[in-house]
C-alpha cells in the first residue's frame, strides 16, 4: 500500500492510499421505522468506507443505557456538519422526524439532506420538502456523496472520490436492496416506531 505522513496521528486509508491531516466530519443519521432503521445502519457502516474522515452518528446504536436521551441527541446535533434525514412511506409524519429534522435545519441550515428510500420526493409535503431530496439511485447518491465531501474542512479531489464511490456502489447498493426486500417480507410485528416510541 502506498501512503503519505503529511502530519502525525490523523490518517486515511483510500484503496491502499492512506491521506492525513483532516479533521474528523460528524454526520448526523434521522430515521423513525423498521425500515428507514435499516437503512441508517447501512448508512453508518458504509459511509466512513467511502470518506473517512467522516464519523455517522445513528441514535438508536450510540445512544447508551442510562443517557439523558435529549441532551445526548442535542449535543449530537450541535456536533454534526451534515444532516441526513432517512424518509420512508411509513415515516413522513411520524414526529420523531420532524423534531430532528427541525433541529437539524436549525443547526446546520443547508447542510441536511432527505433520503428517498421508497417514495418520491413529490410524495413529500410540508416543511420536509424544503431539504434536497435524494433518491435511493445511484445518480441521486452521488451528487448527496459530493455535497457531503464539499462540506468537509479540506475536501477530497473528485477524481480520488468519484471513482471509489464507483467501486463500491455495486456492494452498497445490495445492502439497500436487502433491507428493501426484508422490510417488504417482514411480519407486521416488526414495522417498530423508532426512538420517538423507545
Amino acid at each position: 500500500d502506498l501512503s503519505f505522513q503529511i502530519g502525525p496521528n490523523k490518517c486515511h486509508t483510500y484503496v491502499g492510499i492512506r491521506f492525513t491531516g483532516e479533521e474528523i466530519m460528524k454526520v448526523f443519521v434521522s430515521w423513525s421505522g423498521e425500515l428507514s432503521k435499516q437503512i441508517a445502519q447501512t448508512l453508518k457502516t458504509w459511509l466512513p468506507r467511502l470518506i473517512q474522515t467522516l464519523e455517522v452518528f445513528y441514535s438508536k446504536e450510540d445512544i447508551e443505557k442510562g443517557d439523558n436521551w435529549d441532551s445526548k441527541i442535542s449535543q449530537e446535533l450541535s456536533d454534526c456538519n451534515y444532516g441526513i434525514i432517512c424518509l420512508t412511506s411509513e415515516n413522513t409524519m411520524a414526529p420523531w422526524v420532524h423534531f430532528e429534522a427541525g433541529a437539524l435545519a436549525k443547526a446546520l441550515d443547508s447542510r441536511v439532506s432527505t433520503l428517498m428510500i421508497n417514495i418520491n420526493p413529490s410524495d413529500i409535503k410540508g416543511p420536509l420538502s424544503r431539504y434536497q431530496a435524494t433518491r435511493l439511485e445511484k445518480e441521486d447518491f452521488s451528487q448527496l456523496i459530493s455535497s457531503i465531501n464539499k462540506s468537509l474542512e479540506a475536501p477530497l479531489d473528485e477524481g480520488v472520490l468519484m471513482p471509489l464511490f464507483e467501486a463500491l456502489w455495486p456492494t452498497f447498493s445490495k445492502e439497500f436492496d436487502h433491507a428493501l426486500t426484508n422490510y417488504r417480507t417482514a411480519i407486521p410485528e416488526s414495522k417498530k416506531k423508532g426512538p420517538s416510541n423507545a
